[in-house]
């Protein structure tokens, strides 16, 4: 009843229900606890709720009778869809207590699962990415807030303010218009590692849609898991799913990687000359490689970063070996990724290009290459702060005044970032809309 008129309880455990009898002996069932509840709540909250209530069931009743139940008194849809939310995060602090009280004897989350499945073949279960508020989430915060801050206070107002008055509008659009085909390439390179076979239109949109999602996330996962999801709601199963999200991840940076390799060798002395590497600049770079080589010598540093290395490696192997096999999907993979860096590439330019700047295309690649890659690693929601500033740095290097670069760096973000918000949000829904997220 409280689904249907749109509010959620978000706190489903075994103490808020109470069964009342009434002087004639009727049993009368109360739900109570509804301060942390929501009105006009999402489809997310209320499967949640099912998740939470299925699980509390089956604490009390066992796997087998909550199922049964659950089968009665819930569409079936619903069902299939609520497999990816029975997971610890999903649960409230009461039910997480229990389910750890009886770990040792079983896996009753795994339980309900594979119940589940036995009863909806095509039910999901492969877990969706749910965490609570943490400390690496309030870290994120901070790093954000950082970061933008050593961006604002890093340029001169007032010459953003002259040289935004001195711009050309048309190759700000045109900056947009580049983006939209680095997006392009970023879905030709689905299509062509996806186990299945995916429309471009749907592609393209799903990429636009993660423009959404990205500002919630580090830069990159945002990307990824919005792939896992597209690619599970076609059918593809959860570890196959994994691999194909991570080859894509693989693929992209490999090739961001060898890009920037070719470019700085074809720009020759001349061109690369424009850069101008402070000392500070090669200390920095000489100490982190000094760090790196210590932290191999030392044998749990080196098991930790192999640990994480290796699982997307033999993740990726095999997929990457039936892509080797299949010829035509490499070349469309590969052609992709090329597209996506020359569109951004050309993005970044074109915002130069409105500012009056003309460095020579590679010049320039090579310095959106350098930011990009530099403030993605930074862990704060689409790279936030942590881009713009590496950018600036980059254009710096070139020789570009601080307050032009800052200018260059606004239009760039807002034609490939910050646009792309609302619209990913569109996408997104039509997306959801036509169940395919």
């Amino acid at each position: 009843k409280a689904h249907r008129a749109g509010i959620s309880h978000r706190g489903l455990a075994d103490h808020v229900f109470r069964v009342h009898v009434t002087a004639g002996g009727a049993r009368q069932l109360w739900v109570l606890g509804w301060e942390a509840g929501d009105v006009a709540s999402s489809d997310l909250a209320r499967r949640v709720d099912q998740a939470q209530l299925l699980t509390v069931t089956a604490l009390l009743a066992g796997v087998e009778r909550a199922i049964a139940v659950a089968v009665d008194v819930l569409p079936a849809e619903d069902l299939r869809a609520v497999g990816s939310l029975l997971q610890s995060p999903a649960m409230p602090g009461r039910t997480r207590e229990q389910l750890r009280a009886q770990r040792g004897q079983t896996d009753l989350l795994a339980e309900l699962r594979q119940a589940l499945v036995e009863r909806f073949p095509q039910a999901e279960v492969e877990p969706q990415q749910l965490a609570r508020v943490s400390a690496r989430t309030v870290i994120s915060a901070l790093l954000t807030a950082v970061a933008l801050m050593i961006v604002l206070t890093s340029f001169n107002l007032s010459e953003v303010t002259e040289a935004l008055k001195a711009s050309r509008w048309y190759w700000a659009l045109a900056s947009f218009g580049f983006g939209l085909v680095g997006v392009l390439g970023a879905a030709l390179i689905l299509i062509a590692f996806a186990p299945v076979k995916i429309g471009l239109g749907k592609a393209w949109v799903s990429q636009l849609a993660a423009g959404y999602v990205a500002v919630s996330v580090p830069a990159g996962i945002g990307t990824a898991g919005l792939n896992l999801r597209f690619l599970a709601k076609r059918g593809v199963a959860g570890t196959l799913a994994t691999a194909t999200a991570a080859l894509i991840q693989v693929s992209q940076i490999t090739m961001t990687v060898l890009t920037l390799v070719a470019l700085t060798l074809a720009t020759g002395s001349n061109q690369s000359a424009g850069f101008r590497v402070s000392p500070t600049i090669l200390i920095v770079a000489a100490v982190l490689a000094g760090i790196i080589g210590v932290l191999f010598t030392i044998p749990q540093p080196r098991a930790w970063i192999l640990g994480k290395i290796l699982p997307t490696l033999r993740q990726t192997w095999p997929r990457l070996v039936e892509l080797v096999s299949n010829p035509g999907r490499l070349v469309l993979g590969l052609g992709g990724n090329l597209l996506m860096l020359l569109g951004y590439a050309l993005a970044f330019s074109a915002a130069l290009w409105a500012f009056g700047r003309d460095l020579p295309f590679a010049s320039s690649s090579i310095a959106y290459l350098i930011g990009n890659s530099a403030g993605s690693a930074a862990p704060t929601p689409g790279g936030m702060g942590a881009i713009e500033a590496a950018e600036l740095a980059a254009l710096g290097a070139a020789g570009i005044n601080a307050g032009v670069a800052a200018s260059v760096v606004v239009v760039f973000r807002v034609a490939t970032f910050w646009i792309r918000i609302p619209l990913g949000w569109l996408a997104y829904r039509w997306l959801e809309r036509h169940n395919d997220l």
